[in-house]
């Protein structure tokens, strides 16, 4: 679901044209994946510097720093059920390249505060990737997520609009 062999991969392509960028990937690693991840090493070990596994990170003040420091969200799902980590980087004020799930629209703020690829297209997902990563417009790409997540994900705002919605009157 994740597609983490996608972005892997992306950002394999791209690592040449992007020499001060690394990669930082939050969540478990999946037994599963091992065997591909071990290849990916094999081809690419001058990557094993730039791209860090930093594990489930629960505790919530150190999720939103990770989200904090960062300046692109990746999210190379094939699906995404509710996604909340797509509020939560927006609130960090993170420029996103996602693919084009269901939400991908939301998530890019329809092309203000990011891009999105085909779900499964690495040279599309790399694309997307690069394009930020060189975007003179960068710091403002992060400030407009950084509103649009107050605009959309704010949950006083969505409390008023659903008050409003309920019981008649103005949001």
């Amino acid at each position: 679901q994740k597609a983490t062999n996608v972005l892997l991969e992306a950002f394999a392509k791209i690592a040449d044209q992007i020499p001060g960028w690394e990669l930082h990937l939050a969540g478990g690693i999946e037994d599963s994946f091992q065997k591909w991840l071990s290849e990916f090493w094999e081809r690419f070990p001058e990557l094993k510097n730039r791209i860090r596994f930093l594990g489930r990170i629960s505790e919530r003040d150190a999720l939103y720093e990770t989200y904090r420091r960062a300046k692109i969200f990746a999210l190379s799902s094939t699906y995404e059920g509710g996604a909340n980590v797509i509020a939560e980087a927006l609130f960090a004020g993170n420029a996103m390249a996602v693919t084009k799930i269901d939400e991908y629209s939301d998530a890019i703020g329809n092309g203000r505060c990011g891009l999105a690829s085909e779900i499964g297209d690495v040279d599309g997902f790399a694309d997307s990737l690069l394009q930020l990563c060189r975007s003179e417009r960068l710091d403002e790409i992060c400030r407009e997520a950084y509103a649009y997540a107050q605009e959309v994900y704010d949950m006083e705002r969505i409390a008023a609009r659903l008050y409003a919605l309920i019981f008649g009157g103005e949001e």
